[in-house]
């Protein structure tokens, strides 16, 4: 993962590694422009129990004009706190989604993307 990562830090890959051991469950206190709806593992599991194309058509029944999830890994920090790496999933159908990895950087104005590394395309 460093190599494809380069030039991340092992910290924060230890880190990583380390924060996602055990799932973490968000809150719904995003502020965000477009509405969104936060689904734990057992609810989404529901959609797609008995079949991966009836279980999308039934999300997107009950999610009408949804684009699909993002299912976000926590974050891994450096000790300085200037590097991040997330994971960050949109899946939008049977054959339709991504996995990547995004590292971050904190800069003068903010945090920013460093480097995206494309795992998976469906």
């Amino acid at each position: 993962m460093r190599q494809m990562l380069s030039p991340v830090s092992p910290s924060t890959v230890s880190a990583f590694k380390e924060n996602n051991k055990e799932p973490q469950a968000l809150k719904e206190a995003f502020n965000l422009k477009v509405k969104y709806t936060l689904l734990g593992n057992k609810e989404w599991g529901e959609y797609f129990k008995a079949d991966v194309i009836r279980g999308w058509e039934e999300f997107y029944k009950k999610n009408p004009g949804a684009s699909g999830y993002i299912r976000l890994s926590r974050a891994g920090f450096n000790p300085e706190g200037d590097e991040a790496l997330v994971y960050v999933e949109h899946g939008c159908g049977a054959t339709c989604g991504t996995g990547r990895y995004v590292l971050l950087t904190k800069r003068e104005k903010g945090w920013g993307v460093e480097r995206v590394v494309e795992l998976w395309i469906a």
